[in-house]
């Protein structure tokens, strides 16, 4: 490896870690109260150094949003692409795995949900991740197709699977001491109801 490449490697990782050190101050504290001198002394940085990679507060969130999707995408797209699986199983293992995200990863589905309300799309340049839904709207379309969903409103039906799966993924995310039944179990239940009744 070359001093060049070595250098911009360098670089990366520092700006990794700085955008680490973001999402916990955020997922801690909520983003308000999170400056960009708090993210600078969580790392031992000057906040001039830190300007160095990031332009503000905006900037970081987006590249944590980038990076949450982008993840997200890989594992989702392979849904997409399994054109042989029957496709009411292939549409419940993909609102599933909406779940166990939120289940893994609580903090940052709170820190992610609270980015996506209206006001801080607003006042963090941040849009809606509207990859997700088309994804689950176009593994609805295949159930229809196959005569496993009735033909209907398909956003109408897309925006229930949708909410039952953010339903499902807020309570587990924001109740983690609630006395859940099995959540297999409990995730099966809701998400067939849901298919049941379009």
């Amino acid at each position: 490896m070359g001093i060049h490449e070595r250098k911009e490697r360098e670089k990366e990782n520092i700006k990794q870690m700085m955008a680490n050190a973001a999402r916990e101050l955020f997922i801690e504290n909520g983003i308000e109260s999170v400056s960009m001198r708090k993210i600078a002394d969580k790392i031992e940085y000057s906040p001039t150094t830190l300007y160095n990679y990031y332009a503000n507060k905006a900037d970081i969130l987006k590249t944590l949003v980038e990076d949450y999707f982008k993840e997200y995408a890989i594992e989702s797209e392979k849904h997409i692409a399994d054109t042989n699986r029957d496709p009411i199983e292939n549409l419940k293992a993909y609102m599933k795995l909406s779940v166990h995200r939120a289940i893994g990863n609580p903090g940052m589905y709170r820190l992610m949900s609270s980015l996506f309300s209206e006001s801080n799309n607003l006042k963090f340049g941040i849009s809606g991740a509207g990859k997700g839904y088309n994804n689950l709207k176009e593994l609805c379309q295949r159930c229809i197709n196959t005569h496993q969903i009735p033909e209907g409103n398909i956003d109408i039906q897309t925006q229930a699977l949708w909410a039952v799966t953010h339903g499902l993924s807020s309570l587990f995310a924001n109740r983690p001491s609630f006395n859940w039944e099995n959540l297999e179990e409990l995730m099966d239940t809701a998400i067939s109801a849901v298919i049941k009744g379009l």
